[in-house]
């Protein structure tokens, strides 16, 4: 974890002597006006890792990677938008949003026995996930300047997940549904900047830690995108997003307990504009 706290401090370092360095030359907006806000909309193509794992006192049991197991997509095509509005020189606002689908469906090819149960050829089960995704974002530049700026940000998220499992036998079927609602509120750091007149960089890292009664949690959040303006107020970007969720030491029973992790990560494609 040690690896993961450090990197983000490391590249937020190195955009920021980038920038600062462009600053120095007089490199500024080719709008002349420095714009106050940013909208991009575009298509995310994550890799979706979900795992979930149960332990005894003896030590690691069982670990199930959970898109494998219910043969679900692992790389859905995400609608993602976003928003930035500088309020002040120092106060940035910003707001993000995706919608995540993915569906699997499992299906039994030979008899299976779990104990005294056997489960016949032709049994299925079908999932549904979706994710509706929210984040909203008060930044403080505690460096400001016309072409650059990076500071300290606070964040809050909601997740949305609704859950849909169909299952059928060769005697009976049914389903499950359920909706997880994950709220959550980040800290980090920030910086952006024009790094030539027309191509602009960001970088942002959030994480929230918590430990409460022997279960331990851990959310964050890692970006880093360019965007390079072709026309005056019209342009085109690539970003990495990397967004991990994970519980751990939950205690199922007295001689049981686990963790839980879920995770997207990918490259994304948007168009920008700013005014």
């Amino acid at each position: 974890m040690k690896n993961k706290t450090i990197l983000p401090i490391f590249f937020t370092c190195i955009l920021l002597i980038v920038s600062s360095g462009f600053a120095v030359g007089g490199t500024s907006d080719s709008t002349k006006v420095s714009p106050k806000l940013y909208v991009n909309a575009g298509v995310y193509f994550p890799e979706s890792t979900t795992t979930f794992r149960v332990d005894g006192q003896n030590g690691l049991g069982t670990l199930i990677f959970v898109e494998e197991f219910l043969h679900m997509e692992r790389h859905p095509l995400v609608f993602t938008a976003n928003l930035i509005y500088k309020a002040s020189r120092r106060s940035i606002i910003s707001a993000r949003y995706f919608y995540y689908h993915a569906t699997g469906e499992f299906k039994i090819s030979e008899d299976l026995t779990i104990r005294d149960t056997v489960i016949n050829v032709g049994a299925y089960l079908k999932s549904d996930w979706t994710n509706n995704y929210f984040g909203l974002n008060y930044n403080y530049a505690i460096f400001s300047k016309k072409e650059w700026s990076a500071g300290l940000s606070l964040g809050l998220r909601a997740s949305m997940l609704k859950i849909k499992l169909e299952y059928g036998t060769n005697t009976k079927s049914g389903e499950y549904k359920t909706s997880l609602p994950l709220p959550i509120a980040l800290w980090g750091l920030f910086v952006e900047g024009y790094m030539a007149p027309r191509l602009r960089g960001s970088y942002s890292f959030e994480m929230f830690r918590l430990s409460m009664g022997g279960i331990g949690g851990l959310v964050y959040e890692n970006r880093f995108g360019l965007e390079y303006y072709f026309l005056k107020n019209l342009g085109a970007g690539i970003s990495y997003n990397q967004i991990l969720y994970r519980i751990n030491e939950i205690p199922f029973n007295d001689r049981f307990d686990g963790n839980v992790s879920y995770s997207l990560n990918g490259l994304q494609l948007n168009l920008h504009a700013r005014f």
